[in-house]
């Protein structure tokens, strides 16, 4: 609480008329001869880091920062030390400070430079502005040279000590100007110039206070003077008699960075930016995207440019294929079926031996309980478990039935391990071009593949598709093996593991014969779809088909696991556990491909549950 009274300012330890000199000149005093400086007293001062380091000045002129809110009075605290002709007023005030500069005054036989600068909250200028032109002064050579021995912060009486905006100027003030090194020469004095404080707190109440804005100054060693105004002000002055000047962070090689970076990071750490800064910003926002969008440009051109190049010798390949064309195929259709059985026993091996595995070793160990009465719904992990089998509420799925049954353990993980292995090969290595390219490359070539098998019969576009993928990559063993084992450890990383750790609350070993037989489903997978791909013409494509969870059954395209005739509702289905093939060959003119099902895939419904 204050009220408007006249300052009464002590007149003790005042400069006499022959002890003070004014320089109002930005540039600091002429040198004279350096005398030696007493370590400073503050503890915080023996901890400054070395880049903050304290300074042999020219000359033992005691360098003062003295800051502060627009209207505070600094600069009539300083203007009362001095005896020269006042500065231009207006109504019997002081102007507002829109520079630093510099004043001189000798006491205690030491000579005091005291910058006073442009106050915060100004009418003139913005805060980033006066904290800009405070920089400017600080970064100039001999400022550098000379360093600062002292800070001073002057606040009004009655002034809010909880003001936001107060805060962010002090924020600014720590963080890029002063530091820890910087803040514990900081002094906050009270000014009570044309005000009189009539609360019974003192600002060191007020300061130390819940939400003080100065409470981080406060933290890393600042000082409150117990007297304000004038006397306040020669008392600080005294204290920084015995102590030695330092660098201030900001004047550190660097630190500043040039002018629109240092104006950038104080309107960051204040929260708030200028028009014109905020116009800068959207223009290099505007530049860096425009930059970005270009270069992408440039690399999307190139692509293109090099699948055209390649598209182009394929077609140059087609061409001459209809009088070099000789066709001698050695693959009959019972064969790719046989392959396909092959492939799914392996499969079903994999899923019953894996699943009898788990029960055995880790079902009873981990829910402590009858294993045979363990479901799915005891999973460690559960809503995890249900994302990552694609569970919908409300609707069966390998987790539970539509009514809240929950799958048996065993018959989980073997219905579940199946279906990953159908979903993976029929996607990662069945259904691309090539299963070893950029997924980019492969679709492109399987874009224009369709093209021509809507205008050329199968022997030509057969023969198109057999060429380019024997000659668009060229396997080697080494190679052969590398992305084999790329694919088992996408599986195993993307759906095995995280199947068992879901379940069991911790990551799982699998047996090295399971791995092996993995390794050995990979390898069958990769060489029968190489060789239907490459070798296979007349026969034409042939699609092996695994269906996701929730699609509609259909008896045309699927046939369902242990089918019993008394369960004729079969909506949707619940995973796939066997793969099924369908053969395509085209007609040409126009027409559409002939399509052909050759074995149904197995499926899981929700009748697994009855």
């Amino acid at each position: 609480m204050v009220e408007t009274a006249t300052s009464d300012s002590d007149s003790s330890a005042t400069p006499t008329e022959n002890t003070m000199e004014r320089h109002r000149s930005p540039d600091p005093p002429p040198p004279s001869a350096t005398s030696s400086r007493p370590a400073a007293s503050r503890q915080a001062e023996m901890l400054v880091p070395e880049a903050t380091r304290q300074r042999q000045t020219r000359d033992d002129t005691i360098r003062v920062l003295v800051l502060g809110r627009s209207g505070s009075g600094k600069t009539c605290i300083i203007r009362t030390l001095c005896d020269g002709a006042e500065r231009p007023s207006v109504g019997g005030l002081f102007e507002a400070t829109i520079k630093p500069y510099s004043t001189l005054v000798s006491m205690s036989e030491r000579r005091f430079e005291l910058i006073d600068t442009p106050g915060f909250d100004n009418m003139n200028m913005s805060d980033t502005e006066v904290f800009t032109q405070i920089a400017d002064y600080l970064l100039e050579p001999d400022r550098i040279e000379a360093g600062i021995t002292g800070i001073i912060y002057v606040h009004r009486a009655g002034d809010v000590i909880q003001s936001r905006s107060l805060r962010q100027n002090l924020q600014v003030l720590i963080d890029i100007f002063l530091q820890e090194a910087g803040t514990s020469r900081l002094t906050v004095l009270e000014s009570r110039l044309g005000v009189q404080r009539v609360a019974h707190t003192t600002l060191l109440d007020e300061v130390q206070g819940r939400h003080s804005a100065f409470d981080r100054a406060w933290a890393l060693g600042a000082m409150v003077s117990r007297t304000s105004d004038r006397r306040g002000f020669i008392n600080i002055l005294k204290t920084y008699i015995s102590q030695t000047p330092i660098l201030l962070p900001i004047q550190l090689d660097g630190s500043r960075g040039s002018r629109s970076d240092f104006t950038t990071r104080v309107e960051r750490t204040l929260g708030y930016y200028e028009q014109e800064s905020v116009q800068t910003i959207l223009h290099n926002q505007e530049h860096d995207l425009r930059e970005i969008y270009e270069t992408k440009l440039v690399c999307q051109r190139e692509s293109e440019a090099q699948l055209q190049q390649r598209l182009k010798e394929a077609e140059l390949g087609y061409s001459s294929l209809r009088s070099q064309l000789q066709l001698q195929e050695n693959v009959e259709q019972s064969e790719v079926v046989q392959a396909l059985n092959d492939l799914n026993r392996m499969i079903d091996d994999i899923g019953r031996s894996t699943s009898a595995y788990l029960f055995d070793t880790y079902v009873s160990a981990t829910f402590d309980r009858d294993p045979s009465d363990v479901t799915a719904l005891d999973s460690a992990d559960l809503p995890a478990l249900k994302t990552l089998l694609d569970h919908v509420d409300g609707k069966s799925s390998i987790v539970m039935s539509s009514g809240g049954k929950g799958m048996q353990i065993e018959c989980f993980f073997d219905f579940a391990i199946r279906h990953m292995m159908c979903r993976y090969l029929a996607k990662g290595i069945f259904g691309l071009f090539h299963p070893a390219i950029q997924p980019s490359l492969s679709r492109a070539l399987a874009t224009t593949y369709q093209n021509i098998q809507s205008q050329a019969p199968q022997v030509l576009a057969g023969k198109w598709r057999s060429e380019t993928f024997k000659n668009i990559y060229r396997d080697d063993p080494g190679k052969r093996e590398q992305h084999i084992n790329d694919h088992i450890n996408k599986l195993m990383n993307d759906q095995l593991k995280p199947l068992t750790r879901y379940v069991f609350g911790q990551d799982i070993a699998f047996a090295e014969d399971h791995n092996n037989r993995l390794h050995r489903l990979f390898e069958m997978a990769w060489d029968w779809d190489s060789k239907l791909k490459g070798d296979v013409i007349m026969l034409g494509d042939f699609i092996r088909t695994s269906f996701p969870p929730h699609f509609r059954f259909s008896p045309t395209l699927m046939e369902e696991f242990e089918y019993n005739p008394r369960n004729h509702k079969r909506g949707y289905i619940v995973g796939t556990l066997a793969l099924g093939l369908v053969s395509r060959r085209a007609v040409g003119g126009g027409n559409p491909v002939e399509q052909t099902i050759v074995c149904k895939a197995t499926v899981l419904t929700s009748n697994v549950f009855i």
